[in-house]
């Protein structure tokens, strides 16, 4: 039989009144959307997102995405995303989106169960625009916990300069466990300006697991302007357990101005676990000006445990008082002149144990000039160093230490001090000590730095840190870095520091010291830093931060790094973080994006976001992305989303589809044929889609009716869709969609093929062929009130290979509060080769409140090779308060070849509080080749008072062959852990309050070849209240070759109150091509209330070379004069049943000697042509059962 069916469905639907859908929808749909949203009201987002993601995709996708959105009102949207991914996928996307003006409030509850086994070659090109504008109050709480085992060959070259007034109070504890081997070459460029005002509380805990083996050439120029005004509460728990082999090529440029007015408190608790082989030259200039007024209350607890196997050539002239513990293969040319007035009083406590093999070529040149008055006591330093140290140090260090202390006793001087110290040190000490100065300091410094850093505080800085860092690395670092970092503060810092360090170091130290050293330091630093860094903090900033960042990478890193950070800070910053990333990443991603996002938000968004993201990939990105996003939103925006992404896809998905069904069938005469379509498909896809969505919503409370749609969809559509909706009224609209695929597809949309369904019974033969062409479009104008449930399971399993070429422009203006908890589970394994070349420009101004509860939980096992050339232009603009609360547990194991050329200018005016609780989960095991070349100039201007509470835990293995020539004077309390080639210029002016609390567990497992060329460009002028609560598991096992060309522009104008709660569950396994040409314009005017409730279920494991848009019931009656014989060794029974409507056309010709009797029900609702051949020695009798 020879079947063809050629479909037309045009349906055009105006609906008054009430619409309450409650959808079921198994939906493979290649769609071409243009849509534009106007939205004003209040979004209140509760997210949660579980994106356990195994993926090998191709993605090439030309995508151009404008998004306007200017938002009024109170926007909640709870969203719970399951997102199980296996997919190897194929991509070609060529998208376009713009989304422009809405009005009202959107309330989205959304629940996505997405798992994802992707293999994915990406080639993304993506332009950025994000134009942000917040005024409220952030408040930021992180942890971050990173465990790094390190071997690292540092040349660093130090000066720094830090001028601060006010009081900082950061605690902070970081446990870095990285194995990495890593060969980066990043040409960054970053500009970030954030102007914030009002209160930034972040509550951040990031738990990064990355082995990494990564070969990074990084020139990246960083420009961040911070001028924070407010109060900034930043809690920090980070676990980065990183094993990555990372080859990166990141040519980025960042531009971040960062204008905060408020309070930013930060909790910082970093636990970085890293085992990292990293080849590292760097050329580091840093100039420290310290001019600090207040109270500098320091605390430090130091417990480093040193087994060093020392060669020691010492030269020594002077005296030398030395309580050191030093793993520092730092080329340093330090000027820190430090003007300090008031109580510094420290309590640190760092316990390092570092196993370090070591290859440490340091020419620095330290000039530290501390004036200080008042009262210094209570050391408390444990150095227990096994090291293995070939030291080549030619240090100059002029410490020169002003100090005057008379019977009026300006503080009190208790000094506590416990020093287990195997150290062989030739210390030349000049104290000169007057007043009050209780430093507990451990710091673990292989730093090859150029830092000029101007710090201009006013405000109180209580920093509480405690460093465990375990690094066992192989590092060969090659970079050039300037680093001028100029912090004016202002008020009082107190900083209560708790690091453990534990060192196991093999030293052969060679060093010819002259002058007077009065060093208290443990410094286990590899970073390659050109950095810039005038900091003007004005208020509180308590910063509590926990990272656990364990990571296993083989790094060869050549950065060529320019950071400039210029920081002037009013307020109180205090930020909860807690960060857990394991990334296993195999990816080479080429990604040239360009997103600039302009954020303006007024009034208060709570976001709250669960994303569980498991995706195993192997992805090869080329990303040509542009993404500009003006949004402008008043009102409240409430966001709570969960996302469980666990996809296993084997995608190669070329929207012109072509199916072959084969069903070879041996049976009985029966009447009925029971086909259970449980299809694992082979899909190569090429999508050339293009979809206009123009949705015009008002929503008044008149009702003119209401409509209630139960829906049930199982559809396979290759759509070109037009959809243009203007809603007035009250729609209702609850959805689940259940979509099992486990596919192995190949699938071109413009579906012509060939079905053949042979079934033998010894006599007959049929070959039947069926053409479907279908074309739907759907035009709904509905009025009243549209409330979504949605539930969305989705178990992708694909293979995809996805090429997009993405430009975004989201120009976001948010008026209102925004309160997001999210939650993002990330397990992806990715094997990932992205290109990408982006472009980001996000000016965001926000007012309201912006609570932000994120988990993010993101374990990826990626194998990258990344190229990115990215521009980042961040312009933050924040009053208000954003509050956000996130989780993210991400654990990647990643082998990453990135080039990245990125250009970011972030400008950040944000005025309100912003709430953030955060907490990231990062198990990163990476095999990342990155070639970085960036520049970061970050400026921040601070007002208000600074408090960080900082737990960092080191465990540092090293093998560290130093040579030091000092000659002058150090008197350094410094703890730092710092593997970065930087060009950073941060210029953040904030104002308000800033708590975030993020919780990330990203298990990333990625095979990634990524070429970015990423320019980002994101003003951000933020007013209101933001809290955002996101939990993130990203499971991802990826094997991705990406190559996407985005254009993205999203203007957004929402005054409306949407309120969606959807679920999807989306497992789909999947072998796709997929080039995807996509042009999406999104411009929504929406006013009124739009509540989406969705759940969507889509379960496919599918091995289906098919795509069905025919029902047919074919009854075959034989000629009862004929003898059916039945082979009974080959017996295959199939099912199928399939419902159409519209118009089929079959042609059923038969070319047999034997007879068949072969039952196949069809409800087919239209008209149905059918027309039979038979060429035999029997005659057979077709009886097909059409309903109409």
């Amino acid at each position: 039989m020879l079947l063809l069916t050629r479909n037309t469905v045009i349906a055009n639907s105006h609906n008054s009144g009430t619409a309450n859908s409650h959808n079921y929808v198994n939906a493979n749909s290649h769609n071409n959307v243009t849509a534009q949203s106007h939205n004003s009201g209040t979004a209140n987002s509760h997210n949660t997102v579980n994106a356990n993601s195994h993926n090998n995709v191709t993605a090439q996708s030309h995508n151009t995405v404008i998004a306007n959105s200017h938002n009024s009102g109170t926007a909640n949207s709870h969203n719970t995303v399951n997102a199980n991914s296996h997919n190897n996928v194929t991509a070609q996307s060529h998208n376009t989106v713009i989304a422009l003006n809405n009005s009202g409030t959107a309330n989205s509850h959304n629940t996505v169960n997405a798992n994802s086994h992707n293999n994915v070659t990406a080639q993304s090109h993506n332009t950025v625009i994000a134009n942000s504008h917040n005024s409220g109050t952030a408040n930021s709480h992180n942890y971050v916990n990173a465990n790094s085992h390190n071997n690292v060959t540092a040349q660093s070259h130090n000066s720094a300069n830090s001028h601060n007034s006010g009081t900082a109070n950061s605690h902070n504890t970081v446990n870095a466990n990285s194995h990495n081997n890593v060969t980066a070459q990043s040409h960054n460029t970053v500009i970030a300006n954030f102007h914030n005002s009002g209160t930034a509380n972040s509550h951040n805990t990031v738990n990064a697991n990355s082995h990494n083996n990564v070969t990074a050439h990084s020139h990246n120029t960083v420009i961040a302007n911070f001028h924070n005004s407010g109060t900034a509460n930043s809690h920090n728990y980070v676990n980065a357990n990183s094993h990555n082999n990372v080859t990166a090529q990141s040519h980025n440029t960042v531009i971040a101005n960062f204008h905060n007015s408020g309070t930013a408190n930060s909790h910082n608790t970093v636990n970085a676990n890293s085992h990292n082989n990293v080849t590292a030259h760097s050329r580091n200039t840093v100039i420290a000006n310290s001019h600090n007024s207040g109270t500098a209350n320091s605390h430090n607890y130091v417990n480093a445990n040193s087994h060093n196997n020392v060669t020691a050539q010492s030269h020594n002239s002077g005296t030398a008082n030395s309580h050191n513990t030093v793993n520092a293969n730092s080329h340093n040319n330090v000027t820190a002149q430090s003007h300090n007035s008031g109580t510094a009083n420290s309590h640190n406590t760092v316990n390092a144990n570092s196993h370090n093999n070591v290859t440490a070529q340091s020419h620095n040149t330290v000039i530290a000039n501390f004036h200080n008055s008042g009262t210094a006591t209570h050391n408390n330093v444990n150095a227990n160093s096994h090291n293995n140290v070939t030291a080549q140090s030619h240090n100059t260090v002029i410490a020169n230490f002003h100090n005057s202390a008379n019977s009026h006793n300006s503080g009190t001087a208790n000094s506590h001090n416990y020093v287990n110290a195997n150290s062989h040190n030739n210390v030349t000490a000049h104290s000169h000590n007057s007043g009050t100065a209780n430093s507990h300091n451990t710091v673990n410094a292989n730093s090859h730095n150029n830092v000029t850093a101007q710090s201009h505080n006013s405000g109180t800085a209580n920093s509480h840190n405690t460093v465990n860092a375990n690094s066992h690395n192989n590092v060969t670092a090659h970079s050039h870095n300037t680093v001028i970092a100029n912090s004016h503060n202002s008020g009082t810092a107190n900083s209560h520091n708790y690091v453990n360090a534990n060192s196991h170091n093999n030293v052969t130290a060679q060093s010819h010291n002259s002058g007077t050293a009065n060093s208290h330091n443990t410094v286990n630093a590899n970073s390659h830093n050109n950095v810039t860094a005038q900091s003007h903090n004005s208020g509180t900033a308590n910063s509590h931060n926990t990272v656990n960042a364990n990571s296993h990478n083989n790094v060869t890193a050549h950065s060529h790094n320019t950071v400039i950070a210029n920081s002037h800070n009013s307020g109180t910053a205090n930020s909860h973080n807690n960060v857990n990333a394991n990334s296993h990443n195999n990816v080479t991603a080429q990604s040239h994006n360009t997103v600039i996002a302009n954020f303006h938000n007024s009034g208060t968004a709570n976001s709250h976001n669960t994303v569980n993201a498991n995706s195993h990939n192997n992805v090869t990105a080329q990303s040509h992305n542009t993404v500009i996003a003006n949004s402008h939103n008043s009102g409240t925006a409430n966001s709570h989303n969960t996302v469980n992404a666990n996809s296993h896809n084997n995608v190669t998905a070329q929207s012109h589809n072509t199916v072959i069904a084969n069903f070879i069938t041996v049976v009985l005469p029966i009447s009925h044929n029971n086909v259970n379509a449980n299809s694992h498909n082979n899909v190569t896809a090429q999508s050339h889609n293009t979809v206009i969505a123009n949705f015009h919503n008002s929503a008044n409370s008149h009702n003119s009716g209401t409509a209630n749609s139960h829906n049930y969809v199982n559809a396979n559509s290759h759509n070109n869709v037009t959809a243009q909706s203007h809603n007035s009224g009250t729609a209702n609209s609850h959805n689940t969609v259940n979509a099992n695929s486990h596919n192995n597809v190949t699938a071109q949309s413009h579906n012509s093929g060939t079905a053949i369904l042979i079934i033998l019974l010894m006599i007959t033969l049929i070959t039947m062929l069926l053409l479907n062409l279908n074309t739907v479009i759907a035009n709904s104008h509905n009025s009243g009130t549209a409330n979504s449930h949605n539930n969305v399971n989705a178990n992708s399993h694909n293979n995809v290979t996805a090429q997009s070429h993405n430009t975004v422009i989201a120009n976001f203006h948010n008026s209102g509060t925004a309160n997001s908890h999210n939650t993002v589970n990330a397990n992806s394994h990715n094997n990932v080769t992205a290109h990408s070349r982006n472009t980001v420009i996000a000016n965001s101004h926000n007012s309201g409140t912006a609570n932000s509860h994120n988990t993010v939980n993101a374990n990826s096992h990626n194998n990258v090779t990344a190229q990115s050339h990215n521009t980042v232009i961040a312009n933050s603009h924040n009053s208000g308060t954003a509050n956000s609360h996130n989780n993210v547990n991400a654990n990647s194991h990643n082998n990453v070849t990135a080039q990245s050329h990125n250009t970011v200018i972030a400008n950040f005016h944000n005025s309100g509080t912003a709430n953030s609780h955060n907490t990231v989960n990062a198990n990163s095991h990476n095999n990342v080749t990155a070639h970085s070349h960036n520049t970061v100039i970050a400026n921040s201007h601070n007002s208000g008072t600074a408090n960080s509470h900082n737990y960092v835990s080191a465990n540092s293995h090293n093998n560290v062959t130093a040579q030091s020539h000092n000659s002058g004077t150090a008197n350094s309390h410094n703890t730092v852990n710092a593997n970065s080639h930087n060009n950073v210029t941060a210029q953040s002016h904030n104002s308000g309050t800033a708590n975030s609390h993020n919780t990330v567990n990203a298990n990333s497992h990625n095979n990634v070849t990524a070429q970015s060329h990423n320019t980002v460009i994101a003003n951000s002028h933020n007013s209101g209240t933001a809290n955002s609560h996101n939990t993130v598991n990203a499971n991802s096992h990826n094997n991705v070759t990406a190559q996407s060309h985005n254009t993205v522009i999203a203007n957004s104008h929402n005054n409306s109150t949407a309120i969606s709660h959807n679920t999807v569950n989306a497992n789909s396994h999947n072998n796709i091509t997929a080039q995807s040409h996509n042009t999406v314009i999104a411009n929504s005017h929406n006013s009124g209330t739009a509540n989406s409730h969705n759940t969507v279920n889509a379960n496919s494991h599918n091995t289906v070379t098919a795509n069905f848009h025919t029902i047919y019931q074919i009854t075959v009656v034989i000629d009862s004069h004929i003898t059916v014989v039945i082979d009974s060794h080959t017996i295959i029974t199939g099912i199928s049943q399939t419902a159409v409507t519209g118009t089929s056309h079959y042609t059923v010709v038969m070319y047999s000697h034997t007879i068949i009797t072969g039952i196949s029900q069809t409800a087919v609702t239209g008209t149905s042509h059918y027309t039979v051949f038979t060429y035999s020695h029997i005659i057979v009798i077709i009886i097909t059962h059409i309903s109409l």
